[in-house]
């Protein structure tokens, strides 16, 4: 359950960085990763 929760912030963490809609799953994870250690 934790995990999906993660997962759905991971999702809005890539929309407010990126601003774009369409990803892939892989591609979602490495941009927020990185979203994360520019935060």
């Amino acid at each position: 359950m934790w995990l999906q929760l993660r997962l759905k912030q991971q999702q809005l963490w890539l929309m407010q960085c990126s601003g774009n809609q369409h990803y892939h799953n892989i591609t979602a994870v490495i941009m927020v990763t990185g979203c994360y250690l520019e935060h």
